[in-house]
C-alpha cells in the first residue's frame, strides 16, 4: 500500500518569479473568455502552495501521463507557472486596499504562534518524539519571509505526527490549522509590497478570475490524469488533492469498474467570490 503522503511544503516563489510567470502567460490569460471564468471561494495563496507541492509528487508519473491519449501533458508541465501566474493577478488585484497595516496585523498573531510551535516542538526533541534536526532547520531564519515557511512547515509536522502527539503536547490542532492557513497569507502579504509593477489593461479583478480559471483547469487536467493512472490504488487524493477543503467525512462511494478510457472532465465547483480575513481574534 502506497505510503500517506504529507502536506506540500514547497516554498512559495520570489515576487521576481511571479511577475516571470505570469509575463509568461499574460496573452493567454487575456484570451480567456468571459464565459469561462470561475468565480472564486476558496484561499488563493492556499490553493497555489498546493498546486506547488504537487509538482514533485507527480514527477515520476509524468512518463505515463505522456502516454494517455488528448491528454495536455505540456501545461501540466507547466503548472507551477500557472500557480504563480494566478497568485500575481490575485496579489495585484488586492494591492489597492490591503497594505502594511493588514500586513502588521498578521504578523501580531504569526510571530507569537510561531515561537509557540517551536516551543513545544522543542519539549517533543526531549522526549524523542521529533526530529531535532527538522526542528533546527526549520527554525532558521529570521525575516518575515522566514516566519511564513516556518509556520507552514510546522504544520505539516505536527499534522503528520498528529496521531501519536495529541494528548502529549501543549500544542492545539487549532493553534495548527491556524498555522497552516497564516503560512500562505502572510506570504501573499509580503508579495503585494515587493512586487514589480505591470501596468493594467483589464479590472485586476477579471485579471485574477482569468489567471485563477487556467490554474485551474490544469490543475483539473492533472487531476484526471492521475487518476487515471492511480484508478486501481484509489489513491490519487494523495498525490493530487484536492483545491477545495474538505467539509466533513462521506459515505465510501460504491464499488466501480476501472475505467476504459480518460475520465470525462467535470466542471469545478461554481465558486462564490469570499473576500474573507483568515485571522481572527
Amino acid at each position: 500500500m502506497l505510503r500517506i503522503i504529507p502536506a506540500p511544503k514547497s516554498e512559495f516563489p520570489t515576487p521576481t518569479s511571479l511577475v516571470k510567470a505570469f509575463r509568461a502567460l499574460e496573452h493567454e490569460i487575456a484570451a480567456v473568455p468571459d464565459d469561462r471564468l470561475l468565480r472564486i471561494n476558496l484561499n488563493i495563496p492556499s490553493a497555489v502552495q498546493i498546486g506547488l507541492g504537487v509538482l514533485d509528487r507527480i514527477r515520476g508519473l509524468l512518463p505515463d501521463l505522456a502516454q494517455l491519449p488528448d491528454y495536455d501533458l505540456p501545461r501540466v508541465r507547466e503548472l507551477g507557472t500557472y500557480a504563480g501566474a494566478a497568485l500575481y493577478a490575485h496579489l495585484r488585484a488586492q494591492q489597492p486596499e490591503r497594505g502594511l497595516p493588514r500586513l502588521q496585523s498578521i504578523l501580531r498573531d504569526a510571530v507569537p504562534l510561531r515561537a509557540c510551535l517551536l516551543a513545544g516542538a522543542d519539549a517533543l526533541v526531549a522526549v524523542g518524539s521529533m526530529d531535532a534536526d527538522q526542528v533546527a532547520t526549520i527554525r532558521k531564519g529570521r525575516g518575515h519571509a522566514d516566519t511564513a515557511n516556518a509556520l507552514s512547515a510546522l504544520a505539516s509536522l505536527y499534522e503528520e505526527r498528529w496521531d501519536q502527539l495529541k494528548g502529549r503536547t501543549a500544542v492545539t490542532r487549532a493553534m495548527i490549522r491556524r498555522a497552516a492557513a497564516l503560512g500562505p497569507r502572510l506570504h501573499a502579504e509580503l508579495g503585494v509590497s515587493r512586487l514589480h509593477p505591470i501596468e493594467p489593461t483589464d479590472d485586476p479583478r477579471r485579471t485574477r478570475a482569468r489567471a485563477f480559471t487556467l490554474f485551474s483547469e490544469v490543475y483539473d487536467q492533472c487531476r484526471r490524469g492521475v487518476t487515471f493512472l492511480r484508478w486501481h490504488e484509489g489513491d490519487a487524493d494523495q498525490f493530487v488533492p484536492s483545491l477545495y477543503p474538505k467539509r466533513g467525512p462521506r459515505a465510501a462511494p460504491p464499488e466501480l469498474d476501472p475505467p476504459t478510457s480518460m475520465p470525462a472532465r467535470r466542471p469545478i465547483e461554481t465558486l462564490v467570490l469570499a473576500e474573507t480575513s483568515i485571522v481572527t481574534r
